[in-house]
């Protein structure tokens, strides 16, 4: 009995730290791609942001939704639920854009990205982008922020 008991409780304490260690991972490597947009878009007026660079390697759409966008639209664009998108703070937050990134109407990665490192509203589509359109130029807007644009 008490053997059974060590067992279950060991499968419990690796399953928690699984489950810790996955998310901390999914929040660690969001914020390395939000950096890496950073680095791309500071390169200043002129630059041209290549998404193909930012996400995971097998991605065919890319999505990019404005501050405020809810959940129900975000799922009518993507074509599917996405439980994901509640630990998304754009619901809430209009410091931010949520960038995903999609495979065979799977949702295969996706960041928050703060509207102060580059703005992606210009670029913001129900849509999409392909990925072979998902190149932007950065400009500055009227209020000498670093915007994204299409080509």
């Amino acid at each position: 009995m008490r053997q059974m008991l060590n067992v279950i409780l060991a499968v419990l304490a690796v399953s928690i730290i699984a489950s810790v260690a996955a998310f901390g991972w999914s929040q660690g490597l969001a914020e390395y791609r939000s950096r890496a947009l950073w680095r791309q878009i500071e390169c200043g007026p002129g630059a041209i942001v290549d998404f193909t660079k930012l996400g995971p390697s097998n991605w065919d759409k890319l999505f990019i939704f404005h501050p405020y966008t809810p959940n129900s639209r975000i799922y009518e664009a993507l074509g599917c639920q996405w439980p994901d998108a509640e630990r998304s703070s754009i619901g809430s937050n209009e410091s931010v854009n949520l960038v995903v990134f999609m495979r065979a109407g799977r949702v295969v990665g996706w960041f928050d990205h703060p509207r102060n490192r580059g703005d992606l509203k210009d670029v913001a589509s129900m849509d999409g982008h392909l990925r072979e359109k998902a190149q932007f130029i950065v400009l500055l807007d009227q209020d000498q922020r670093l915007v994204l644009a299409s080509r």
